[in-house]
């Protein structure tokens, strides 16, 4: 439980950083996606019988709803179903393979993103004037996110892996 307060925290406090001051390091208006990037390496840092990563994703995607102008429930209902599709593709897939990580990523943000547009445009049909999908729902904006995500996502894990060694985290 106490783990499980921590991440909360940490992801409130990561959501934080990633709406007020990634916004000014974006690239054409995508800012890497620090909490999916917490979601991900959590589920690959816990065990099965310890997975508490459903409920992180949607605690989560409550935080970021909450910072969202989009209608709400789209962030939540987006990494439950992206946690959901990396559960199924670790079970099928060798994680000992150097290529799982990047792929099953792309697959975990393109779930994520792809689920995010659908839900805005159900949550949208009464009003489909009002829904404008900037270059943040383009397939080129989707390529750089990845990259820009991809990086900070390793450079978190270097981190994590470090204090896993030291026994300070997780």
């Amino acid at each position: 439980m106490r783990k499980f307060l921590f991440l909360l925290v940490i992801s409130y406090f990561l959501a934080l950083i990633e709406k007020t001051f990634f916004a000014y390091f974006t690239i054409r208006g995508i800012a890497p996606d620090l909490v999916l990037g917490l979601v991900y390496l959590y589920y690959f840092l816990t065990s099965k019988r310890e997975n508490i990563t459903v409920y992180l994703a949607f605690f989560a995607g409550f935080i970021l709803d909450v910072f969202s102008s989009l209608p709400f429930g789209v962030w939540t209902t987006s990494l439950l179903v992206s946690v959901l599709v990396l559960s199924v593709l670790n079970s099928h897939f060798d994680k000992t393979n150097p290529f799982f990580i990047p792929i099953s990523f792309f697959i975990f943000l393109g779930v994520y993103k792809v689920s995010s547009v659908m839900l805005t445009l159900f949550f949208s049909l009464f009003n489909l004037s009002s829904v404008a999908l900037p270059f943040y729902f383009s397939l080129l904006g989707f390529i750089v996110e990845y990259i820009y995500s991809f990086v900070f996502l390793f450079i978190c894990s270097l981190i994590i892996k470090k204090y896993v060694r030291r026994k300070i985290f997780l």
